[in-house]
């Protein structure tokens, strides 16, 4: 069995921006594609996520972009389970 998915999750400002470096005052689109192979106890799995960043319209500053992949394989024996993963 194959499975795929894909979102685009926007990102908003909220709350209330004091200017300090954590602060989001900035809208982010986040268009996500993943694929998963189930098949025998094997779940082979791989995502890759990109953040579109706007500009900051409070400091005139644009965040750059950000691209993040990951995968997870694991095998069920049984009720054992045996991964090898990654997350960004």
């Amino acid at each position: 069995m194959i499975r795929c998915r894909s979102n685009r999750c926007p990102r908003f400002p909220g709350g209330i921006y004091t200017g300090i470096p954590n602060s989001i005052h900035y809208w982010a689109v986040e268009p996500t594609l993943g694929v998963s192979w189930l098949h025998d106890g094997w779940n082979v799995s791989a995502a890759l996520h990109y953040d579109i960043n706007f500009k900051n319209t409070a400091s005139g500053y644009t965040s750059g972009n950000i691209l993040v992949g990951g995968y997870t394989v694991t095998k069920t024996i049984g009720k054992w389970t045996f991964t090898s993963h990654t997350r960004p």
